[in-house]
């Protein structure tokens, strides 16, 4: 409810106490019939509902209104509201609100694939709800002009019920004052936020983000989407990933299993003891082309594949993830599909 909603309503609160203390003063008169003694009996049960339902509504939107400095009345108030739908979507700068039952809670919502949170960039928190089973998207991380956006988006929000009669709260904050508008799913702002997260779902695509000294991270990452089933495409230059003992090992095994294809430029060690393996290598080198993309095709051939694009931005290794909903994926297939017609194993050596 917005503020210029409340003095309407106070002014008829102040109304409606007024015509209260006029009809009891008209009911006690000696000399007034027994039906208007009922008529008045009535409109006071009438007035004092009203009253009751007024101050109700007045008392509702003054928890919307809460001192900074009180911090706990703030956590419990997003806390009741996303306890009050079951699907939640968080549009936020850094989820730095999100501490103690506010983190279980949507925890527990993650884990029961009910949460959608849209943030410009991964922290701690976002790893942790992510981890947990959250649809995590970083806007900034997932558009293409990823060198030109340096601001966040402005508007801050929480839908409950999402896809499901949606409400939507929205904080205020002032120097002295957290205040919530609250919007119910008829509403115009609501509908526009809704519009919003099914948007970015839409067109913004999955991302890995890690620090780029977290080596461990990033290895464990690359094994997830290596060791999924069914076979693997890998694009790459000089396969430098297989350095790693794990990553070796793992893309050994599907070479054994007859699942792993890999295009790269031209022979070396890592290609020689993978080929060794009955891996399905082939060097594209001799066609006086350099690929300047590098990517990953998890469960190739089947309507589960996904691409794998591996970036690094301000010292941040990012894994792009695309499925069938995005172009680049279709690019990706596309350029899979013709390398394996147009360069045959015969030409490995």
């Amino acid at each position: 409810m917005k503020l210029n909603k409340l003095f309407p309503l106070a002014a008829e609160l102040f109304v409606l106490l007024s015509a209260l203390v006029q009809f009891i003063s008209t009911i006690g008169k000696e000399d007034l019939s027994q039906i208007w003694r009922i008529v008045y009996i009535l409109l006071i049960t009438m007035n004092i509902i009203l009253i009751l339902i007024i101050a109700r509504k007045i008392y509702d939107f003054s928890k919307k209104i809460i001192p900074r400095k009180h911090k706990r009345k703030i956590s419990n108030y997003l806390l009741d509201w996303i306890q009050s739908g079951h699907r939640i979507a968080i549009m936020s700068r850094d989820l730095s609100w999100v501490k103690d039952e506010i983190k279980e809670e949507l925890i527990k919502k993650a884990k029961d694939g009910e949460l959608i949170v849209f943030l410009p960039r991964s922290n701690s928190v976002s790893n942790e709800l992510m981890s947990a089973g959250a649809e995590v998207k970083y806007y900034l991380y997932a558009t293409e002009n990823i060198h030109y956006t340096n601001n966040s988006i402005a508007s801050r929000f929480i839908i409950a019920r999402y896809e499901a009669h949606p409400i939507l709260t929205t904080p205020i904050i002032t120097r002295k004052y957290h205040k919530n508008d609250e919007y119910d799913s008829e509403e115009f702002p609501t509908k526009v936020s809704s519009d919003m997260v099914d948007i970015m779902r839409n067109t913004t695509h999955r991302t890995q983000p890690f620090d780029i000294s977290d080596k461990d991270a990033i290895v464990e990452s690359l094994l997830f989407w290596l060791s999924t089933g069914g076979r693997c495409f890998i694009l790459s230059r000089d396969l430098s990933c297989a350095s790693d003992e794990r990553v070796k090992t793992c893309l050994i095994e599907k070479a054994e299993r007859g699942e792993l294809t890999i295009f790269m430029q031209k022979k070396n060690d890592i290609a020689i003891n993978l080929f060794e393996h009955n891996a399905d290598i082939r060097f594209y080198g001799t066609h006086d082309y350099i690929f300047k993309n590098r990517f990953i095709i998890s469960h190739w051939g089947t309507i589960d594949s996904k691409i794998i694009i591996r970036s690094i931005h301000d010292n941040v290794h990012i894994n792009h993830i695309y499925d069938s909903r995005h172009r680049i994926y279709e690019y990706a297939i596309e350029v899979a599909e013709f390398l394996n017609k147009a360069i045959s194993p015969e030409n490995h050596a």
